[in-house]
């Protein structure tokens, strides 16, 4: 009986929604900009005289671009995968390097946003199971016949928190 690919994306779709593993987002903090007074001539400007440093608000925290997501996902350390199975990834995705240290399954109705994009877009880093990494690269992979499909992403680094 040849592999239904209906179903194989059912049963991924389980085990991700099953799965004790979850990935969260974090993107980049801004911080409040200095403040301070500048000069309203150039010719007040003296190397001898003390100048108004800027100073930052110490009440104000910084804060992030967007709030941080967390998904349901499928995990693996690089050091899990097989030779074989690293090359059968390298060959259908072509992103595979030596960089790659995980890899990541993810629903694409939690890695896409209603605006267009990915969640992974402009993140800082991300955090599996406690340890933070740098997204390399997110890829879609979907049968034909269905419109939803998942995500690989790629990941590097690993830094316990």
């Amino acid at each position: 009986m040849p592999p239904n690919g209906e179903r194989i994306n059912a049963r991924i779709r389980e085990r991700i929604l099953g799965s004790d593993f979850s990935l969260t987002v974090y993107y980049a903090e801004v911080r409040p900009k200095p403040t301070g007074t500048a000069p309203l001539n150039i010719s007040d400007v003296s190397l001898l005289l003390p100048t108004a440093l800027p100073v930052a608000t110490p009440d104000e925290a910084p804060e992030q671009v967007q709030p941080s997501v967390t998904m349901k996902c499928l995990f693996t350390d690089a050091h899990q995968l097989t030779d074989l199975r690293q090359k059968r990834l390298g060959a259908g995705n072509g992103l595979w390097t030596r960089d790659a240290t995980a890899l990541v399954r993810v629903l694409a109705e939690d890695a896409e946003l209603a605006s267009g994009g990915l969640v992974f877009d402009g993140c800082k880093w991300v955090e599996v199971n406690g340890r933070r990494y740098k997204v390399m690269e997110a890829v879609r992979v979907a049968v034909s016949s269905e419109k939803a499909g998942t995500y690989y992403v790629y990941l590097s680094g690993s830094v316990k928190s």
